[in-house]
C-alpha cells in the first residue's frame, strides 16, 4: 500500500523549484528501511515554512539479479561462452551434449550429442561462425552455430579435457589430449596441421599469443609449454670451403651450401 509522510523544512524561498522533479531527487527516512521521494512541494511563504510531501518509492531490500537458468541432463563444468553474433550461450554436460542456449530468454536454441561426457573448454569462431569443444569420447568438435550440426570432427588418441583455444591469424584450433599431444587443428575442414607431444596429459587451458606466434599448454608432467606455431628455422653449415681457380680465363667459385630445415 502506498503511503506518504510529511517532512517540514524551516526558511526555503517561496516559488522555490527545489525537489521539482520526484524522479531525480530521492529522500531517506531516518530510522526506516524505506527509500522516499518527493511527491508534492509547498512553499508556504517567502522565508518561512515549507511542507513536502513525501509518497514511498519502495523498500531498502536488493533485488533480484538471476535472470534465468536452463537445466541440462547432469553436471556443467565446461567453458561457457558467448555468441554476440547469434545471442546465444554455449556450454557442455556431462550429459554429453553441447548446448546452445538464447541469451536472453534461456531456451534453448539447440543441442549437439557427443559419444561421451564434455568437460573441455568451448570456443566460438566468428569467421567461420562455429563452436568448437572437446569430449570424452576423444575427439574435438567443429558444430555450426546457427544450427547445431556437425561441421567436422578430429579424433586424438585420449580423452578431450583440456581448454580449446581458436587462432584467426591461422585459422586453426588448438586443443590438447590425454595422449600427451597438444594439436593444431584447420578450422575449415577439421584436418591436423600440426601436433606437439609433452611427457603426460594436457588438461589445462591453452592460449594462443598472436604476438609472438605461440601456443601455450599446461601438462599433467608439471610442466608448462610455449610451442611455436611455425616451426624455428635451422641453418646448417654444410662446411664446405669457399675456392678459387687461379686461372683468369676459366675463373670459377664454390661458396658455402646452407640447408633449411626445420626445428
Amino acid at each position: 500500500m502506498v503511503t506518504s509522510k510529511t517532512q517540514r523544512f524551516e526558511t526555503v524561498p517561496a516559488n522555490s523549484t527545489f525537489f521539482t522533479d520526484p524522479n531525480v531527487k530521492t529522500v531517506d527516512v531516518s530510522g526506516t528501511n524505506e527509500e522516499w521521494y518527493l511527491d508534492k512541494l509547498v512553499v508556504e511563504s517567502q522565508a518561512t515554512v515549507s511542507s513536502v510531501k513525501l509518497g514511498i518509492k519502495h523498500p531498502k531490500t536488493p533485488g533480484e539479479r538471476k535472470r534465468w537458468s536452463f537445466t541440462a541432463g547432469n553436471t556443467v563444468r565446461t567453458g561457457v561462452v558467448y555468441d554476440p553474433n547469434n545471442g546465444q550461450v554455449y556450454a557442455g554436460s556431462d550429459d554429453s551434449n553441447l548446448y546452445a542456449v538464447d541469451a536472453t530468454g534461456g531456451s534453448q536454441a539447440w543441442s549437439f550429442s557427443t559419444g561421451d561426457g564434455i568437460s573441455s573448454g568451448v570456443v566460438y569462431d566468428p569467421n567461420n561462425d562455429q563452436v568448437y569443444v572437446g569430449s570424452t569420447d576423444n575427439n574435438l568438435y567443429a558444430v555450426d552455430a546457427t544450427g547445431g550440426t556437425e561441421e567436422w570432427s578430429f579424433s586424438t588418441g585420449g580423452r578431450v579435457l583440456s581448454g580449446v583455444a581458436y587462432d584467426s591469424d591461422n585459422g586453426q584450433v588448438y586443443v590438447g589430449s590425454d595422449d600427451s599431444n597438444l594439436y593444431a587443428v584447420n578450422a575449415t575442414d577439421g584436418s591436423q596441421a600440426w601436433s606437439s607431444s609433452a611427457g603426460d596429459s594436457i588438461r589445462s587451458g591453452i592460449a594462443y599469443d598472436p604476438n609472438n606466434g605461440q601456443v601455450y599448454a599446461g601438462s599433467d608432467d608439471n610442466n608448462l609449454y610455449a610451442v611455436a606455431q611455425q616451426p624455428d628455422i635451422r641453418v646448417e653449415d654444410t662446411a664446405r670451403a669457399v675456392t678459387s681457380s687461379p686461372s683468369a680465363s676459366t675463373a670459377t667459385l664454390t661458396i658455402d651450401e646452407y640447408v633449411a630445415s626445420g626445428a
